[in-house]
């Protein structure tokens, strides 16, 4: 049973110290309770950021916190004609171009993984990301001219490795638009800053794995060698209520499912059968693909075929 958010005893509780017909006992039982909620919350939390995987420096390990004065990165809040696109590779900033680029037919393949994300408040997350998915990684955030700071502030105040390219797609606050989410535009702006031979569409609230990366680079030559094949990376979700109902916050539930996620398949079938995982959302036949075979593949096997798709509308 997942103990993390205030249940129903707690508001019974809180309501007979309010209408003062709560024992001494009681009271004494709940301050019990809560230090214990509170302990939880911060071990959670220390879980979820200890982690260390170390791409360019001994000292420093990737999202970990450096010296403010070690990089000092300036907001600029000077858009023209309302956008504003600044390109960070690692910690450097260097001039965004728009122009397109392609691998060379001998490149070496490696795999890009893409993500977006609305605004700054997800970029607590990036150091998890990047300890999971150890390859190269195109960020780009969106996010209004208010956000600007933050966002440098961020860039300022971490260790970036040059694996990863940020960035920030910078939309004034007066613009009409400024709410919109333009995903595919941003998706299409990752994909042009790739110099890889091949990238990954994720997202960044998706757990991935921590040997997601070596599976990907393990696919096999043909595979990866042909033009008319395409790769789906199963993804798996939490049942709402079972996550939800013990987490408050972005950050507490992403605490919570960090605590709780499988890393390998017999853990995922452990969590399906537990009906904490789901395969597909309910009553939304997007992520239908995973085939039954696919749970009994031998872990030697890197990739399954697809024997076919159920339902004409998939998303990525």
């Amino acid at each position: 049973m997942l103990e993390f958010k205030e249940n129903d005893w707690i508001q019974d509780v809180r309501a007979a110290i309010s209408n003062h017909t709560a024992t001494s006992a009681l009271i004494e039982q709940y301050h019990d309770f809560q230090s214990v909620l509170i302990t939880r919350k911060l071990q959670l939390r220390s879980e979820f950021y200890n982690v260390s995987h170390y791409s360019d420096s001994p000292i420093h390990c990737d999202g970990c916190d450096i010296p403010r004065n070690q990089k000092k990165v300036k907001a600029i809040l000077n858009y023209q004609n309302g956008l504003l696109i600044r390109k960070f590779v690692g910690n450097e900033e260097v001039q965004y171009t728009d122009t397109p680029w392609f691998p060379s037919n001998d490149q070496k393949f490696d795999v890009t993984a893409i993500v977006t994300a609305f605004g700054y408040n997800r970029l607590f997350a990036l150091r998890q990301f990047m300890y999971r998915y150890q390859g190269p990684i195109v960020l780009v955030i969106y996010a209004t001219s208010t956000q600007e700071v933050h966002l440098v502030r961020y860039i300022s105040t971490h260790f970036i490795p040059k694996r990863v390219t940020i960035l920030f797609y910078l939309v004034s606050r007066y613009l009409k638009s400024s709410t919109v989410f333009p995903i595919n535009r941003l998706r299409n702006l990752a994909i042009r800053n790739i110099r890889t031979t091949h990238f990954l569409i994720l997202d960044m609230d998706l757990r991935l794995s921590l040997n997601t990366y070596k599976e990907v680079m393990s696919l096999p030559q043909f595979l990866y060698q042909s033009n008319r094949s395409a790769v789906i990376l199963p993804v798996f979700f939490y049942i709402g209520k079972q996550i939800l109902a013990h987490c408050s916050s972005t950050e507490s539930c992403s605490y919570l499912s960090n605590w709780i996620q499988p890393e390998n398949k017999l853990e995922l079938i452990e969590c399906i059968n537990r009906k904490i995982c789901i395969s597909n959302k309910n009553n939304i036949r997007t992520h239908m693909y995973v085939m039954p075979e696919w749970f009994t593949t031998s872990k030697e096997s890197h990739v399954s075929r697809v024997r076919c798709f159920i339902t004409n509308f998939m998303e990525p």
